[in-house]
């Protein structure tokens, strides 16, 4: 390809030339604004996520506003919640609904009850009417509507004169599955009565930044007019965006001014050369190109991409600094020829990257095909780019060096030592290999959130007025073709289910809706309402009332219904019905532990933290490593294929792996953990580690004056610089992308200038060496016993075999810990002293151990330890490592006693 290209010829056409890769450029400015980005988080998700994603989206819940107000009085509250509530509902532009529970939603309630009088209900009345003195209820209510205190509660009376309301109201209280709010004035208010919610409901289609930004800017006025001691906060998705945005927004403030200074300065001390700014454009470049084309190929592009994308188009730079330099050492007789040499090794080094980066594109998390596709793509325009139009733009030598000086400046490396140079391999992976058994892993949805510490509060505090009802509840969604089924669905698993879907009750099929009527109308005998009406007129003469001011409620008694009055919706307080393409689900609040029976298979979905944690967690460690190691296996391939030397493919991944093990070496050092971006971002470590010593070799082994030590300095401090000014940022996203990158990058520019020279000095020999020592970092990081997030058989215990220790582990985490005895091992779960559930495993009886469930925030060492001791206590006759005295079991490490437990 690169023989074929006539640099000679288009140098004559250049200005022509230019002009149109400028004109292509800007056509794709053209189509790079009309793209829109998309904000979804299901993006970041697995696939096999994508249905509970899509029903958590649709959920009752997922577009509600929740306001939250605090006053040292029930006058203050009342005050703010009529301010707040005024403010937002007459700006039109927000399009709020509130959800109200005020005096009309209680009748229109009550004059919908016919409908959902179940068997329950029906006993609760009769109760009620057997134990309560109905006459003296009806003169007690009656003698209210003589007094001023009738004003209020005459609405009430007049409908129910004999006080069966308060029956049914307490219904309602399925709705609230905190379990610690009331409902008083038409809002929900705390048990104290200083802390009250309201609740808003916005468009679906309507949250964007710009709304989220409109809310939050009228929250910050609302605030600023509050009397003492009143605060309010709103939460809600809206929150959330802002959130986000606000610490992104900041980031990029700092990584810009930072990461804009290095640059100058590095431009300013290596280059001054106002052509070379011509690099530093590539990768914008680049972005715009990249950018198209996936948006073009997905129909759809996340904001992530373009964030994370960009980001890694720093690599672009890369081959412009290759291009520039080769140029520096040309003249002008032998530049396009010199070109055409540098061409090899750029695409050895692009191809390279981008395989690195296609692999991701088999990832199963959408968000990855698309970084993938947008980093292959924006590479190799990089590549076209440096190689079509160095030797048009960049300037040749002015002058001939002298052997000397031409020699300094192509190597400035310092040549180790071969014995040396394995002295630090060996150091660098045994560093790696402990460190990634001691690293912790954050692969939770909040580990790719980054909020405020106001935002923290208000969220703790919001928790703590619902009761947690966030992290203690899960969502059940019952599936059907229609409405009616998943109506009739969701009774049919109520009926085995009573303890839960309690929702049931309250929103009914056509078919139970008919069925409950016909119980009332069967109940309200010609008698009972004979006898209620004998005692409403005789109260109604002794207090002057008219007589007929109660034939509405004789007729509701008889009917099952009331007069005109509108028909009751509860749709309109809580809708649970969502429908998800032509698919439709009844969206049920139960416990987090619930256990929902399903003997009808009706199509069920449970969403919870603990069972989304589960998923994303056993999805992405599964496809990770599958991932990880096919990148390594098809680079060498490639490399061997390109580089045609077995031994040179081994050396050019020496710096990669160097990277990854100081990467998991600092991140245990430094006890940072690991989110769900930096376990994928591992393809960029092995990218940029390999473009850094192929460089190296081809100085090595090509022509040497082309591939100077200052041009892969120069392209190592520039991608050193745009990653690791992302360390400032607080996003934990782009801060683990900094950490990555700039560890790993620093690592892999210092063995490739200073230890791969080192082995190609001496090749045959080290080669094999270098081989085997990737054979022990592999053997070493795969023949752990544990495994983690693994997904718990259904196994029948062995016996009914069960055993409780109470327990210290290292003097600081007291536990308490259940044993169950199954067909292949012992089931283990660890919990604290205060219950809550920190290890779930299976020790087994061939020495392995399945890990289920684990918090966190449990370092790899100390989960491997319990593991180790209950494998020894429950399957090692000899127990070398355990000493019982008087009744206590103490387990060793070495001399030192790590954990201590009692059987209960």
């Amino acid at each position: 390809m690169c023989e074929s290209f006539n640099f000679e010829v288009i140098f004559k056409y250049k200005k022509i030339y230019l002009a149109l890769l400028c004109l292509i450029f800007v056509f794709f400015i053209f189509l790079f604004s009309k793209i829109s980005f998309r904000e979804d988080i299901s993006e970041m998700l697995p696939d096999s996520l994508s249905k509970e994603i899509k029903l958590f989206q649709n959920s009752p819940l997922a577009n509600k506003l929740f306001i939250v107000v605090s006053a040292d009085t029930s006058q203050g509250i009342q005050q703010t919640v009529d301010t707040v509530s005024s403010i937002l509902l007459n700006d039109e532009t927000l399009s709020l609904k509130v959800v109200n529970t005020d005096k009309d939603f209680m009748l229109a309630y009550y004059y919908g009850v016919p409908e959902i009088f179940n068997e329950d209900l029906e006993n609760q009345l009769n109760c009620f009417l057997t134990t309560t003195d109905i006459s003296k209820r009806v003169e007690d209510n009656i003698k209210r509507l003589c007094f001023a205190e009738g004003i209020f509660l005459q609405d009430f009376i007049i409908v129910d004169p004999i006080g069966m309301f308060s029956i049914f109201a307490d219904r309602l209280k399925i709705l609230d599955v905190s379990g610690s709010l009331e409902i008083n004035n038409g809002f929900l208010i705390s048990k104290d009565s200083k802390h009250a919610l309201f609740v808003f409901d916005y468009p679906k289609n309507f949250l964007d930044g710009n709304y989220a930004l409109k809310i939050d800017e009228i929250f910050k006025t609302i605030k600023k007019d509050l009397p003492e001691n009143t605060s309010v906060f709103y939460m809600g998705a809206p929150r959330y965006t802002v959130e986000n945005r606000s610490v992104i927004v900041s980031d990029m403030s700092k990584i810009f001014a930072i990461s804009t200074a290095l640059m100058i300065a590095l431009f300013l001390v290596f280059l001054r050369d106002k052509k070379a700014i011509f690099i530093y454009v590539m990768p914008a470049v680049t972005i715009i190109f990249a950018a198209v084309i996936t948006f073009f190929t997905f129909k759809t592009i996340s904001g992530i991409t373009i964030g994370f994308g960009s980001v890694l188009m720093g690599l672009s730079v890369d081959y412009s600094v290759y291009m520039y330099f080769a140029m520096k050492s040309s003249t002008e007789e032998n530049k396009f020829a010199n070109a055409k040499k540098m061409f090899k090794p750029i695409f050895i080094s692009a191809m390279t990257s981008i395989f690195t980066f296609m692999i991701l594109f088999f990832s199963n998390i959408g968000v990855f095909r698309q970084i993938a596709l947008f980093c292959a793509g924006g590479l190799l325009i990089a590549m076209a780019l440096s190689f079509l139009t160095a030797a048009f733009i960049f300037d040749v030598k002015k002058e001939e060096l002298s052997k000397k000086e031409e020699l300094k400046q192509i190597n400035v490396a310092v040549t180790l030592k071969p014995y040396v140079a394995w002295i630090i391999v060996f150091v660098i992976f045994s560093a790696g290999i402990v460190g990634f058994k001691f690293v912790q892993f954050d692969i939770s949805l909040q580990s790719l959130n980054t909020v405020t510490k106001n935002f923290e509060n208000d969220r703790k505090e919001f928790e703590e007025l619902i009761g947690g009802a966030y992290d203690n509840n899960a969502m059940v969604f019952v599936l059907g073709k229609d409405k009616e089924e998943v109506l009739e669905n969701n009774e049919k698993l109520f009926q085995i289910n009573s303890g839960h879907l309690k929702l049931a009750e309250l929103f009914p099929s056509q078919k139970t809706k008919a069925n409950n009527v016909k119980r009332w109308k069967n109940f309200w005998t010609a008698q009972k309402i004979a006898d209620i009406k004998k005692a409403i007129n005789k109260m109604s003469i002794k207090y002057a009332i008219k007589p007929d001011a109660f034939d509405n409620f004789y007729n509701y008694l008889n009917t099952g219904q009331f007069g005109e009055h509108e028909r009751f919706d509860m749709y309109e307080i809580f809708n649970p019905i969502i429908q998800t393409g032509e698919e439709y689900a009844f969206v049920n609040i139960v416990p987090a532990q619930a256990q929902i029976n399903n003997n009808d298979n009706i199509e069920t979905v449970m969403i919870s933290n603990e069972v989304l944690q589960k998923k994303i967690v056993s999805d992405i460690s599964s496809s990770f490593f599958v991932i990880v190691i096919s990148l390594i296996i098809f680079s060498f391939v490639a490399l061997v294929a390109m580089l045609k030397s077995f031994k040179l493919a081994l050396l050019s991944l020496l710096p990669p792996l160097c990277s990854i093990c100081i990467f998991f070496a600092m991140a245990a050092l430094l006890s940072i953990k690991i989110n769900l971006f930096g376990l994928f971002a591992m393809p960029l470590l092995l990218g940029l580690g390999i473009d850094y010593g192929l460089f190296v070799i081809f100085q090595n082994t090509a022509a040497t004056e082309l591939h100077p030590t200052k041009a892969v300095v120069i392209a190592a401090f520039s991608t050193l610089i745009g990653f690791g000014s992302l360390m400032a940022a607080q996003h934990k996203v782009l801060f683990i992308i900094g950490f990555m990158v700039f560890t790993g990058i620093l690592t892999a520019i210092l063995v490739s200038i200073f230890i791969l020279p080192a082995f190609l000095k001496n090749i045959k020999k080290n080669s094999l060496a270098l081989l085997a020592v990737f054979i022990l970092f592999s053997g070493c990081a795969s023949i752990s016993k544990v495994h983690y997030n693994i997904e718990p058989e259904q196994n029948e215990t062995q016996s009914l075999s069960i055993e409780m220790f109470y327990g210290v582990y290292e003097d600081s985490l007291p536990f308490n810990a259940l044993t169950v005895t199954e067909r292949d091992g012992n089931r283990v779960v660890i919990m604290s002293d205060l219950g809550v559930k920190l290890l779930d495993m299976k020790v087994k009886n061939n020495g392995e151990t399945d890990i289920y469930f684990y918090m966190s925030h449990m370092p790899k060492n100390n989960i491997e330890e319990i593991a180790s001791f209950f494998t020894e206590y429950f399957f090692d006759g000899e127990k070398k490592n355990i000493e019982e005295l008087n009744g206590r079991i103490n387990f060793y490490n070495g001399k030192n006693s790590v954990l201590w437990m009692n059987k209960i």
